[in-house]
Order: C-alpha cells, then structure tokens, then sequence
C-alpha cells in the first residue's frame, strides 16, 4: 500500500530538531523539489496570536520547513494573508525569515484572478495557483461552526479578504463545508504537515506529533478521527469523499490509510 501518511511521534517544539531526517525524507520521498522551484509554504496564520495558544503554525515548526527546503535550494515562498507585521511577529515566524533572509509572500500582495468552481467565482490567489510546489502547514483547532480546522479549511485565506468575510456569514454549516472544499479542490497542497504538537479545542493540549500526508482529506481524517470525532458529524470531510477530493473514496478505504491505534494515538 503506497505510504499517503505518516506520524511522527514522541515530539516537543523544542526537541523536534531530532527529526529533522525524518521530515527531510518524506518530503524528499514523496516530491521532487529541484533547485529554483518555486514552493510555497503555506501557514495558518489567523491573526497575531502567540504560539503558546496553539491558534497558528507554530515557529518551530516553520522553521524546520524552511531549514530543509533551502538545503534543496529552491526558491521558499513561505506564505499567508495577513492584516500586518504583527501576526509575524507575535507568532514567532519573523525571527524564523529574518535568518534565513527570506521575505514574507503575502498573499494580499500578490494578487488574485477569478476562478470558478461549481458555479461560483472565486478570487483566488496568484501565488498559490501558480507555485510549482505547494506545502502546507495547518493548525490542528478547534472551529465553531465546522468542528475543526485542518488542511481543508486552511486553504480558505487563499481567496480574497472580503470575500472570505462574505463567505463567513454562511451560518449553514452544508453551505460553509461546500465553499471549503471548492476552494481546496483549486489547488490542493502537495504536502501537508499538520502541527499537532500542541492542539486547542477549547483548552491546549500537549500531544507530541506532527501528522504527514500527500492527500489533504485523509489527513483530516486521521486527526479527526484521533480526537474522538465521528464522520456524521463533519460536514467538510463528509462533501470532500463526496466530490472526490481524494483519490480514497470509502471510509473502509481512509481506515485502511490510518494507524491501526488512531482512536488513541492522540490520547498523551
């Protein structure tokens, strides 16, 4: 069976160094980056929060990314929308740019161009759209109207601010999950590295691993499923098998992907 994930386990944000191979090798393993490629690495930055509410991509995190992807010599694009500096600075990830003297993309900066999915236009950003890498990195988290935040719905901010803020009055969670998984299916990620280190849903809580994976929706799936959740109560995973958002097409089959412990895996 073609390895989709992998759980690196047993880490701390201060110790996850100590994987530096094994991070190395998956994305080596799992796509070709050659040198003067252009890879985004796309964070989940909501707002300018610190690192210990475990609401954004955490530094460390970030910065063992970027240590690896500059080793490859391409060109990193380490990437979000953002209001201002100060989401990168209480967030941590400034100090992280400013060693490796690598400017900040922001997608707001780089423009948008009309896409249209399913009958609905939407602005997407330039940037993601035309990377010849994608990487992302979300924050595993708590979400009100959608139960969780993963590598689906991080891709939300690659449209357009004021659209984003129109498509948040959607208060039908169908509606939402559907909007979602249009603007995921744009341009899914490559690779997808889910910070779990330290996961909130309501209160922060220590786990020690990141989750590995080339197919966005099975990642949602193993965390979800992780953290106690079942399918019928997510909307998003339920219409992203729906509209064959990943090349696994059964619950059968997502189980088959998952660790044969998942239901504790996350049970530190």
């Amino acid at each position: 069976m073609e390895k989709r994930l992998n759980i690196i386990d047993n880490l701390s944000y201060d110790f996850i160094y100590k994987n530096h191979d094994k991070l190395y090798e998956f994305i080596k393993t799992n796509k070709l980056i050659a040198r003067g490629k252009k890879v985004a690495v796309k964070l989940n930055l909501p707002g300018p929060f610190k690192p210990e509410l475990a609401e954004t991509t955490h530094p460390r995190v970030v910065h063992i990314i970027v240590d690896i992807l500059t080793s490859l010599k391409c060109e990193v694009m380490v990437c979000e929308d953002i209001d201002d500096l100060s989401t990168l600075r209480e967030t941590g990830v400034l100090p992280v740019l400013e060693q490796y003297k690598l400017p900040f993309y922001n997608l707001r900066k780089y423009g948008y161009r009309d896409i249209v999915v399913d009958g609905q236009t939407y602005q997407y950003s330039t940037l993601i759209d035309t990377c010849d890498v994608l990487i992302e990195i979300p924050k595993y988290k708590k979400h009100k109207l959608t139960k969780y935040n993963g590598s689906i719905q991080s891709m939300f901010s690659c449209i357009k601010k004021e659209q984003r803020e129109e498509m948040h009055k959607l208060i039908d969670e169908n509606d939402f999950a559907n909007t979602l998984c249009s603007i995921y299916s744009i341009r899914k990620p490559d690779i997808i590295i889910m910070d779990t280190i330290i996961h909130s849903f309501g209160n922060s809580k220590f786990t020690g691993k990141l989750v590995l994976g080339t197919d966005g929706v099975l990642v949602d799936y193993c965390c979800t499923k992780a953290t106690g959740f079942d399918m019928n109560q997510l909307k998003t995973l339920q219409i992203a098998i729906r509209r064959n958002l990943s090349e696994i097409k059964t619950e059968e089959e997502f189980n088959q992907y998952c660790p044969e412990n998942v239901d504790s895996i996350f049970q530190s």
